[in-house]
């Protein structure tokens, strides 16, 4: 199985335990300034801290390009479930997923792993030896490992 860099983020968020997402439940405010989910109802409005970010994992329907988006947010509403953040491109409908950072931007998070994976490249990979038929075990040489003969 192969990881993606949002994959990573994602792991690396739940080995801090600073991962909650979530599915929209009703249409935020027009200018894309809200989402709106009842599960956040039960947590405290103090939730929100000053470096909480809201990052979208699906489209909008809208048309414009709010896949993957983040906005810093800035107060949870636990009556009614709604976060208020910097403008998305776009309104955030319901039915869409995004996950909340409250310790480290997405963007702090991806910028750590691609560090991470430089610093410890030549000391841990894995050598890959690949033996896959490439025009058959009838040749002299199928697997072209001495390709100069």
């Amino acid at each position: 199985m192969s990881n993606t860099l949002l994959n990573c983020v994602t792991e690396l968020s739940k080995q801090l335990g600073d991962y909650t997402s979530g599915t929209t439940t009703s249409n935020g405010a027009a200018g894309g300034t809200t989402i709106i989910d009842t599960a956040l109802m039960a947590k405290m409005n103090d939730f929100i801290n000053d470096n909480t970010w809201i990052q979208l994992l699906e489209e909008p329907a809208g048309g414009a390009t709010s896949l993957y988006e983040e906005r810093k947010a800035s107060s949870l509403d636990n009556t009614t479930g709604a976060v208020t953040c910097l403008a998305f491109a776009e309104q955030i409908v319901s039915g869409i997923d995004y996950e909340i950072h409250r310790l480290f931007s997405p963007s702090d998070k991806r910028i750590a792993l691609i560090a991470a994976c430089r610093e410890v490249y030549p000391h841990l990979y894995d050598s890959i030896w690949n033996e896959e038929l490439v025009s058959g075990n009838w040749l002299k040489d199928g697997s072209f490992e001495r390709w100069t003969s």
